[in-house]
């Protein structure tokens, strides 16, 4: 109860068919079917998919991200439906295969590939190995296609140390960054400053070799001394216009010294000098712009001594402090200038050079009595005050309080008298 017969080829078009058999003949008797009730059957025919000029786009991407190939042709070539697609990965010589069902609408479709497939960076080539339509499996013409892609490593700061020295106000503010684990190359860094300092998010361009890189605050950013912290946020990577960027909170404190403040200060001796003297030299800022501490000196003396730095420890303690010029530097009788030179906080090793410190001091010498006699005359009781007559001819000009004693006939000792 079984026949066969062929359609001609010239019957035949793409698509969906009906078949009904309006007739049949016995051929050896001649005799026609009575009871013929229009048997019918349904086919299609499916084209072999062409994929020899289809458009194959895999859009390289940053690790973790989707990994998509769209395949795009015209609704001919690639009639509309649901196809097995055949696909090998390879990445560094190691080769995975798979397959996926993809639904075409006008000859396109996007897959997106499994992401245990594509979980590593590195530069992938995919072969495009099998096309066929899902109902009957009909090879596509035109395979392999190859293209290529790159998954794209994320930069990250994990276990890199952020680190920026103290510094005088002025001086550069350089951050140096080590231990990251990035290939050599640039990369752009995202940043805030806190603390005294605040500043919107600023971007640069830091070059990495070997995990390292430094650079430098921008002076602008930073007016106020004192405490501040820098902050990276973000650290992003440029790979032919992708762009891989992760979120980082890699974060330093550092600060910024002021130099001292010297505009205030004024000297003056302790007491006034004689040859043989030390020099104690009392340093007052009037309105407490020095601030208290320890501080370092350089200075030099001009005139009757010519000594050039000399350093001298000095502590400032509400505004004031004094230090010492030790005798063994001021062998000389006259004028003398000192000049305070450099300024140094002890602390934080910033320093001010003054422009015009200093003081003018004189020595004096002692009085030379050398060669030096003493004239009294006789007189009679009760006279009066009596003159003595001092001749020292080495005694220069001047006035001089003289203590003296006197005995025998005389009633006291120790009276002191100013001669000229």
């Amino acid at each position: 109860g079984t026949a066969t017969f062929n359609i001609p080829p010239a019957m035949l078009n793409m698509g969906t068919s009906n078949i009904v058999i309006k007739g049949l003949q016995n051929t050896a008797t001649g005799c026609d079917a009575t009871n013929l009730d229009d048997p019918s059957g349904t086919f299609s025919i499916t084209p072999f998919p062409d994929l020899s000029a289809s458009s194959l786009t895999i859009v390289s991407v940053c690790e973790a991200q989707q990994v998509s190939l769209t395949i795009e042709d015209n609704s001919t070539a690639i009639p509309d439906g649901a196809y097995k697609v055949g696909f090998t990965l390879t990445l560094d010589g190691t080769d995975e295969s798979t397959g996926i069902i993809a639904t075409f609408i006008d000859g396109k479709a996007t897959l997106n590939f499994p992401s245990q497939f594509v979980s590593d960076p590195g530069s992938y080539t995919f072969s495009l190995d099998s096309f066929e339509n899902n109902s009957q499996s009909c090879p596509a013409t035109g395979l392999p296609r190859e293209t290529s892609f790159e998954v794209f490593k994320k930069p990250e700061l994990a276990g890199a140390a952020l680190t920026i020295a103290p510094v005088c106000f002025g001086e550069p503010v350089v951050a140096k960054l080590t231990g990251a684990d990035l290939e050599d190359g640039d990369f752009l860094l995202n940043y805030t400053i806190g603390g005294v300092n605040a500043s919107d998010t600023q971007e640069l361009t830091a070059t990495f070799a070997a995990g390292v890189t430094s650079f430098i605050v921008p002076e602008g950013l930073l007016p106020n001394t004192g405490q501040n912290s820098l902050t990276i946020n973000t650290i992003i990577k440029e790979n032919n216009n992708v762009n891989c960027s992760t979120e980082s909170v890699l974060t330093t404190d550092f600060s910024i010294n002021a130099q001292p403040v010297l505009n205030d200060v004024v000297l003056s001796l302790e007491t006034e000098l004689c040859l043989g003297d030390a020099a104690t030299v009392n340093v007052t800022s009037a309105n407490g712009d020095f601030t208290d501490g320890d501080y370092s000196l350089i200075y030099s003396l001009a005139g009757a001594h010519s000594e050039d730095n000399q350093v001298q420890e000095l502590t400032i303690a509400s505004g004031t402090g004094s230090f010492n010029i030790p005798a063994s530097i001021l062998a000389k009788a006259g004028s003398t200038q000192l000049t305070i030179n450099r300024v140094t906080n002890d602390a934080t090793g910033c320093f001010t050079d003054p422009a015009n410190l200093s003081l003018d001091f004189t020595i004096a010498l002692p009085p030379d009595l050398n060669n030096a006699t003493l004239t009294i005359s006789d007189f009679c009781a009760a006279s009066g005050n009596q003159s003595v007559v001092v001749n020292a001819p080495d005694l220069a000009d001047g006035t001089y309080d003289f203590t003296y004693n006197a005995n025998q006939g005389l009633k006291k000792d120790g009276k002191t008298s100013s001669i000229c």
